[in-house]
């Protein structure tokens, strides 16, 4: 079964393809991949396509190989892209995951969140932060990535140095229970929504 929303026959033609471009077959590039240690989809898309000049419909399918999406389809709703995201080994960040986006939903009535295979993208004006689950390595976390440009490093945000599922995102906090959605939190994503308006 496809993981994306292409076609079955456009799916295998592109894997088809990348074999005959690169000489590895899919199943070698999902290895190579998670022999690497990144630990999402987005940041090995970035990879491949970078170090690797692997193209970008090609890059989806190894990155959606190597992390699952549970079956999901990017044409399915959100509620079922969201399920396939906190399946299996990610299903104990669900909880961990609803209770940073109330609290993302509570910056105001403008933002929304929009749900992905492999991650959520939340918005004002413009995208201001992602929400990625993440299993291994051990222990699962949720990383939230943050839109602060021109912000220096200052402590818990690190600064992002690939760019991931979104161009914009500029720092990253790794959230391991819902003890880190605090104040520190609070304040850094106030920055991001602010600077979104």
């Amino acid at each position: 079964m496809p993981t994306t929303g292409e076609p079955q026959d456009t799916r295998e033609a592109i894997i088809r393809t990348l074999e005959e471009r690169t000489g590895l077959p899919l199943n070698d590039w999902v290895e190579l991949v998670q022999g690497e240690g990144i630990d999402t989809a987005g940041a090995a898309m970035t990879w491949l396509e970078i170090e690797h000049g692997i193209g970008r419909h090609q890059a989806e399918i190894i990155a959606e190989e190597a992390f699952g999406t549970g079956g999901a389809r990017e044409s399915d709703t959100p509620e079922i892209k969201l399920d396939a995201q906190y399946a299996d080994q990610k299903a104990e960040l669900k909880p961990l995951r609803d209770a940073l986006a109330n609290a993302i939903l509570g910056l105001g009535d403008d933002v929304s969140i929009t749900t992905h295979l492999s991650h959520e993208t939340v918005t004002r004006a413009r995208d201001f932060a992602v929400i990625t689950p993440v299993a291994r390595p051990a222990p699962g976390r949720v990383l939230l990535g943050l839109s602060l440009p021109g912000t220096e490093y200052a402590g818990r945000p690190r600064e992002v140095t690939e760019t991931g599922v979104n161009e914009n995102i500029t720092h990253e906090i790794t959230i391991k229970n819902e003890m880190e959605i605090d104040d520190d939190l609070l304040m850094w994503l106030s920055k991001a929504y602010n600077h979104a308006g």
